[in-house]
């Protein structure tokens, strides 16, 4: 098991909220993991076979102009959600305030780390690859899988959240197709996320 259930607590916090949320956290990562895997091993729509990003190349290590790109789009970007929260206010709740425990949170931060690399690779890589096959446009792809990243944080987000996440997912749809990397977009959703994290706990 991910998480203790010791003390008379429950496994899910959304429906008894004074309980442990660690193994929902825990559960989410591994979701999470699992759809980037299955991404990774999807068919292509072109007639290449079986592979990942025809387009955009992840050498390991990144190279230090992406990382840089990512840090400034990520900086960049959450001075954009500060704007669009005072313009829209009424924000959501962060998934930190279900949070009650220190392993809660260590499991969350996992959870956190996990989606930055792993929605990318999904929603970057591969659903935008697959999508600039199907609508033969780059553009519409770029827009499309801004709005499919949209929803799948949910349809309870804020007027400020759809905002946000609609803009990161142009912003980073464009820097994967313009560097030719995933590593700016992975490098600033870790820098968003983990911000964000800091911030809520404090």
């Amino acid at each position: 098991m991910c998480a203790p259930r010791g003390g008379g607590k429950r496994l899910f916090a959304f429906a008894h909220l004074n309980a442990t949320v660690s193994i929902v956290f825990c559960v989410a990562a591994i979701w999470t993991i699992v759809l980037t895997l299955y991404a990774i091993w999807g068919f292509r729509l072109t007639r290449t076979g079986r592979r990942f990003i025809r387009e955009v190349s992840n050498s390991w290590p990144p190279e230090a102009g992406d990382i840089k790109h990512g840090i400034t789009l990520g900086i960049g970007l959450m001075i954009a959600s500060i704007v669009l929260e005072a313009l829209f206010p009424g924000g959501e709740k962060n998934a930190t305030s279900y949070a009650k425990t220190d392993i809660d949170h260590f499991f969350l931060l996992i959870a956190y780390i996990v989606a930055s690399i792993s929605e990318e690779i999904q929603f970057r890589g591969y659903f935008l690859q697959q999508l600039a096959v199907y609508t033969r446009s780059t553009g519409s792809a770029i827009v499309l899988q801004a709005v499919f990243f949209v929803f799948m944080h949910g349809l309870d987000q804020s007027v400020s959240g759809y905002l946000t996440r609609f803009a990161i997912g142009i912003v980073f749809g464009i820097a994967a197709i313009n560097r030719k990397s995933l590593w700016p977009s992975i490098t600033a959703h870790l820098l968003i996320n983990i911000t964000v994290f800091i911030v809520a706990l404090y």
